[in-house]
């Protein structure tokens, strides 16, 4: 039951979900979920904490930058669960903008990694 709970806790706050539809489309690092998502590394921290701590995401290293997506066991799970809510998903129109930036932020990686650091998309505007 304890499983449950923290899974539920992690889905109930919707910056969560924003960072965990995002990791439902790709694999991502700290500062590209920050830049994509708009928040400080300390907010991102907070919630990733959380989502980590339900199950929901694995880690990967490669040098100094951890990359952060879904459990595989469970990503079929999270896209159901979506999959049902997608109406109320829809009305949130951080959602797509979320998906267009990290979008823009993947596409500067450098044979397949991050190595820009924080702050390479301005809010509300085209990459740098």
């Amino acid at each position: 039951m304890h499983d449950l709970i923290l899974f539920c806790k992690a889905l109930s706050d919707p910056t969560r979900v924003r960072i965990v539809k995002l990791l439902c489309l790709t694999e991502a690092c700290v500062c590209e979920l920050c830049d994509a998502l708009e928040i400080s590394q300390s907010t991102l921290s907070t919630h990733l904490q959380v989502i980590r701590q339900a199950g929901l995401v694995v880690t990967r290293k490669k040098g100094t930058w951890i990359y952060y997506s879904i459990e595989p066991g469970i990503l079929g799970l999270i896209e159901t669960l979506f999959a049902h809510n997608q109406d109320a998903l829809r009305t949130d129109r951080r959602m797509e903008t979320d998906k267009q930036r990290i979008q823009q932020r993947i596409t500067l990686r450098e044979a397949g990694d991050c190595l820009l650091g924080f702050d390479v998309l301005q809010p509300g505007k085209e990459v740098k």
